[in-house]
């Protein structure tokens, strides 16, 4: 009898979890014990489970054979989600009409992140329930043995986050209670609680005890007095961080062959290579997601980043490396924010794996080191390149091409090479062999098979937020790096990344749009950049995302409203029949912002054309129409001076981005154009875009300022 079926039989009215609805239920930190049963009735029937570090395993086990289990929690000083990040990826699986249990070790979600969580949602309007779980602060208690109250000696107790101490909280009343108070999520901030606390007249003798790792098996109790008690936590601290360190250290030598290399405690930058190809196709994204998954199964902290403008590859790399990801371009940014965006990315990393765009080679005709090719990252991190050869068509003529790739350019180096989609093992001997002879070593050889395909569309792949067996399809993969590829060679190939631009945090980061942006977000809208959305927040920006598709218009206390680029030709009839959606877009339009890129340019218009001929009615705030009929490639970059002033800065301002569309513009409208263009040549290519007001759009999609 599952767990599931021993609960429908002990227990009547057991609630059902609605398509599209999101649970919030605390887990209770470490002790499985301390489930109740409508999670445990939530476990049973989630689509996704979405997950903190404090959530035992043995809860997750219960998880139902149909649920994705999703990390969304601080990872040991490691690249970490953001709280907004967590809020807006449970309204994004909600819209995508998944099933959410979201799991929280010691929070029962009525106040601090697992509030904010709740608040995200009801603004967005996806139902919730809450389901209360323990507070980390009683359950402490409890695994240490500790009674939080005593017949005749204490009647009451106080509960208090310690997260108060960075808000200058005034904890003079406290201290005067006399009662005792049990302080959670404390550590960060205890030295300075502690001083506060003797300061408002509590003696600093006063008995004090910490319980670190509380109801965890590393729990360990720390008793002593209030003034002595962060000297005391924060020794013991240290020493745990030290058998931390020495730990991973040896797993990662056991998986990689060697450590992380430290110079006086402090860790050097990340060792990082490239994935690439001689062309498109050839599997760099397989071949990624297959050793990036594989790395980080065997303990290791993996960052990952995609070469060029590519919206739909990152997202996979996320899923499989646990951490976000982040686009590097050469053409679109000046080196200083490529430089910036590689360091934010490998903060904390072991190892960091860009892949590749095109063929390695591929790009403009601009000068070299500005040419958006995958060669100009690895001339400029100075990175090793790991080739992937399709070898389905070929033999031994491989060997030449990987010869031909090594010596082409001395700034590039090819460590050696990975052959995709090998037919037999006698291919396999051939291929290798011969390569062999060439003096490049033979990382890996991934064989033929179906199970690794990722299935495409006009724009690329089918993105990973559709893919309902995603978690499934990156566990096979890193199965299969495991037993194909030489992952202990492949790291120690790997080399440190060299930053070589003056630091510059601004150097061509777009502003946002506005203080609390209105962002559509959904399967018609999704194409937004990762490092776009940071700088936003880091100026910060509040982003409030809300969907199209489910009728939703931007909120009233947001002060700007953004359109990205998607898929809104696929759901064109959806799109037309969300009038609450159009006419609130209309009235925000009135006294604010708005701006469409690409598929939100679309829909700005008066109409879309679907694939089949039909016409649908868009919001009408710009006059021009599109056809997905009569379908066309634009591919390519794109320099925009502005024409007036607007969301990316002032008239005359240069924004720096790229085209890809099969939908064409049928008509253009009477609307003033937003921005002159021209190619990544500098050939000019006319006025484009549209203005009306305070609506504005483009078919481009926007990189970085020029700097």
């Amino acid at each position: 009898m599952t767990a599931w079926d021993a609960l429908a039989a002990r227990r009547t009215g057991i609630p059902v979890f609605a398509p599209g609805h999101v649970w919030l239920a605390g887990a209770g930190p470490g002790d499985p014990g301390l489930l109740t049963l409508d999670a445990l009735a939530g476990l049973a029937q989630a689509d996704v489970v979405v997950h903190d570090a404090l959530v035992d395993q043995r809860v997750l086990a219960l998880a139902g054979p149909q649920a994705r289990l999703e990390f969304a929690g601080k990872r040991g000083g490691k690249p970490s989600p953001q709280q907004s990040d967590i809020s807006e990826r449970l309204v994004a699986l909600a819209r995508a009409r998944h099933r959410v249990l979201r799991l929280k070790g010691g929070d029962p979600f009525v106040f601090g992140r697992g509030g904010e969580e709740a608040m995200t949602l009801a603004r967005a309007g996806i139902p919730f329930r809450i389901i209360p779980g323990v507070t980390a602060g009683l359950a402490a208690l409890a695994a240490a043995g500790i009674p939080a109250t005593l017949r005749g000696l204490n009647r009451a107790v106080i509960f208090a986050a310690g997260h108060g101490a960075d808000e200058k909280f005034d904890w003079a009343p406290l201290a005067r209670t006399g009662q005792p108070i049990v302080l959670y999520m404390v550590m960060h901030n205890l030295e300075r609680i502690t001083a506060a606390m003797i300061e408002a007249g509590m003696a600093a003798g006063t008995p004090a005890a910490v319980i670190v790792s509380a109801s965890t098996p590393k729990q360990r109790v720390i008793v002593s007095a209030l003034g002595e008690l962060a000297s005391a936590a924060r020794t013991e601290t240290r020493a745990a961080s030290d058998r931390r360190y020495r730990r991973n250290r040896q797993v990662a030598r056991r998986a990689c062959g060697r450590g992380i290399k430290r110079i006086s405690g402090i860790k050097m930058t990340a060792r990082g290579l490239i994935v690439a190809a001689p062309q498109s196709g050839a599997g760099k994204t397989t071949i990624t997601l297959a050793l990036v998954a594989a790395l980080r199964r065997r303990g290791l902290a993996v960052s990952a980043a995609k070469a060029g403008p590519d919206y739909i590859d990152p997202a996979f790399h996320s899923a499989a490396s646990g951490s976000a990801t982040v686009n590097l371009d050469s053409w679109a940014m000046p080196d200083a924010l490529i430089d910036i965006l590689a360091a934010r990315a490998t903060d904390s990393a072991d190892i960091f794996v860009i892949e590749g765009v095109m063929g390695l080679f591929d790009g403009t005709a601009a000068k070299a080191g500005r040419r958006g090719a995958t060669a100009d990252l690895a001339a400029h991190f100075e990175l090793p390149v790991v080739l992937v050869l399709d070898v389905a068509r070929q033999a031994q003529s491989a060997a030449a091409i990987a010869r031909g790739f090594a010596a082409h350019d001395a700034a590039v180096k090819i460590a050696g090479v990975i052959l995709n989609r090998t037919a037999s093992e006698r291919h396999r001997a051939l291929v290798a062999d011969a390569v062999g002879a060439v003096g490049l070593p033979v990382f890996g050889v991934l064989p033929r098979d179906a199970a690794l395909a990722l299935p495409e569309r006009h724009l690329g792949l089918v993105q990973a937020a559709e893919h309902a067996n995603l978690a499934a399809l990156i566990e096979h993969l890193a199965e299969t790096a495991d037993r194909h590829f030489n992952l202990e060679a492949i790291v120690a190939a790997a080399a440190p990344l060299t930053l070589k631009a003056r630091r510059d945090n601004h150097a061509g980061l777009l502003p946002p749009p506005g203080q609390r942006v209105a962002l559509a977000q959904d399967r018609a809208f999704s194409f937004v950049y990762p490092h776009v959305l940071q700088a936003w927040r880091s100026a910060g920006a509040e982003i409030l995302p809300f969907s199209p598709l489910a009728d939703e218009a931007p909120a009233e206390h947001t002060d700007s409203c953004w359109l990205p680029g998607g898929y809104p030709e696929l759901h064109a009839q959806a799109l037309a029949g969300a009038q609450n959606f159009a006419k609130g877009l209309r009235r925000f339009a009135e006294t604010r912002p708005v701006h469409g890129e690409c598929g939100g340019y679309m829909v700005l218009g008066q109409s879309i054309e679907d694939s089949d001929g039909r016409m649908h009615g868009m919001t009408g705030l710009l006059g021009h129409t599109t056809s997905f009929a009569k379908r066309k490639l634009h591919l390519g970059y794109r320099a925009a001076r502005l024409l007036s002033d607007g969301v990316f800065g002032p008239k005359g301002a240069c924004v720096r981005g790229h085209e890809f569309h099969y939908a064409s513009l049928t008509a253009a409208g009477g609307d003033e154009p937003f921005a002159e263009l021209s190619d990544s040549e500098g050939r000019a290519l006319g006025k484009g875009g549209g203005r009306r007001g305070r609506v504005s759009g483009t078919f481009f999609h926007a990189i970085a300022g020029e700097a």
